[in-house]
């Protein structure tokens, strides 16, 4: 068995460990919640973003008020159920390609070209993903040749 490590090519790929393991914690102890509440685990991927987007405010104003308040409903902190619905949110935007995946993301942190995006009502047709603005081709979008 070869133990050079210089051999082993992690380029590109995710740190996953640099992830507090906390969230993850905070997101399964929703998940497991929401199972026990409404009993198909897999039922969350049908509902609206609006409605998680309004999820996610509820909670946030309510840690905002009170950082260590609980949600009266499940007993857990408002904080895990923010979490939650931005995982949630994540998963559905990069799903329905309104959000590039992170592999995509941070190719573009290496790169200067701007990332497509999918239709959306946020891009438009062919849209690009800039920095704070979205350009669409047509309108400034194309980048200069310096």
């Amino acid at each position: 068995m070869n133990n050079d490590q210089t051999a082993k090519r992690d380029g590109g790929k995710l740190p996953l460990t640099l992830t507090p393991l906390e969230i993850i914690e905070a997101v399964a102890a929703i998940r497991q919640f929401g199972t026990e509440k409404y009993g198909d685990p897999e039922n969350w991927r049908n509902v609206s973003k609006d409605r998680y987007k309004d999820a996610l405010f509820r909670h946030l104003v309510a840690y905002l008020r009170e950082p260590y308040g609980m949600d009266f409903e499940s007993n857990l902190p408002h904080l895990y159920h923010i979490a939650c619905n931005v995982a949630f949110l994540l998963f559905l935007e990069i799903a329905d390609g309104t959000l590039p995946d992170a592999q995509t993301a941070l190719r573009k942190m290496h790169h200067p070209e701007p990332l497509q995006a999918a239709t959306s009502h946020g891009t438009g047709a062919n849209g690009y993903i800039y920095e704070d603005e979205i350009k669409t081709p047509g309108n400034g979008a194309e980048r200069a040749e310096t």
